[in-house]
């Protein structure tokens, strides 16, 4: 028995609802990222116009990859986000560890470090409410 349009559009509403905010995100990341990949393959200079120069290949990609600078900073950042990553993980963990254990007055430094994560969406929220609503 074929389902009814108005039974059709219940059942998909969230999709349709969320359609039109896709496209705008699709538009504003996607086309950029489709094109800068283009001009990955591309030897291109500014003055060449959006679609001047010709093709290149995989030569930038070798060039980069060949570069004993770029190499070096790639070594750089590695490092130092597998650094940052790690000592965030750590000091979280441990941090919340601490904060598990029932002690006497534990309920005030829990308090102290929820405080701060609570009083960015209450101020955005009041930012909004007088915006909307002077």
């Amino acid at each position: 028995m074929p389902r009814s349009w108005g039974r059709w559009l219940d059942s998909q509403f969230t999709r349709l609802a969320i359609l039109p905010t896709t496209a705008v995100m699709l538009l504003i990341f996607g086309i950029p990222l489709v094109f800068s990949l283009y001009l990955s393959f591309m030897e291109w200079r500014p003055e060449q116009g959006l679609f001047g120069g010709r093709f290149d290949g995989l030569a930038n990609y070798q060039d980069l990859l060949t570069d004993p600078n770029f190499l070096g900073s790639l070594r750089i950042t590695l490092g130092y986000t597998a650094a940052t990553v790690t000592a965030e993980l750590a000091a979280g963990l441990g941090i919340a560890l601490l904060l598990d254990i029932d002690l006497p007055r534990i309920g005030f430094f829990r308090t102290v470090l929820v405080v701060p994560m609570m009083i960015t969406p209450i101020v955005a929220g009041l930012c909004w409410k007088l915006l909307l609503d002077p």
